[in-house]
């Protein structure tokens, strides 16, 4: 327990030291609509070109597959297009990242790659309101670890408002 608290201490006392805190936002559509919020610390020490990101995403999407056989040749796809039935999901994800700042690229833009973890909580279902199926209604959840690896770019639009760019991948276990 002591440890823990000593290793916590030092953590927070890391981030104090931070020379530059910032937040990101970002929304999107891919299939349904999602947004992630971010708190980043960047350079946590003089001379030392790390960074920490601390985000939370949401998004919705199409919870089940739509090709999925039901039995006799009747897919979920079937059953929503005859107005019958209904699905939803959600995902929250976390993430914690650490990002590397080289200097001295001579770029216009501040580029950082980095790696870090994920936790992702997934939840959806469907209704049948008209009794077509023998379960009217289910919530399937599922709780995922994994892991992202990316890069991310900022350009500065004025000195206190960045256009940031991420292009990253996530890999779930």
């Amino acid at each position: 327990m002591k440890k823990g608290l000593l290793a916590a201490l030092a953590g927070f006392l890391t981030l104090a030291m931070a020379q530059k805190f910032s937040v990101e936002a970002g929304a999107g559509f891919y299939g349904g609509f999602g947004g992630q919020l971010a708190v980043v610390a960047e350079d946590l020490a003089p001379g030392l070109p790390l960074g920490v990101r601390l985000g939370v995403g949401f998004a919705t999407s199409d919870a089940l597959d739509d090709g999925y056989d039901l039995g006799g040749g009747t897919t979920w796809g079937d059953v929503k297009e005859a107005g019958k039935f209904s699905e939803w999901g959600q995902n929250v994800t976390l993430s914690l990242d650490v990002l590397y700042k080289p200097s001295g690229l001579g770029l216009p833009v501040e580029v950082a790659p980095y790696f870090g973890v994920r936790y992702n909580f997934f939840s959806g279902g469907y209704t049948d309101p008209e009794d077509n199926l023998t379960i009217k209604a289910q919530t399937i959840s599922s709780n995922q670890l994994g892991l992202g690896l990316g890069v991310r770019a900022a350009y500065p639009l004025m000195p206190n408002l960045s256009l940031v760019g991420d292009l990253g991948v996530d890999y779930y276990f």
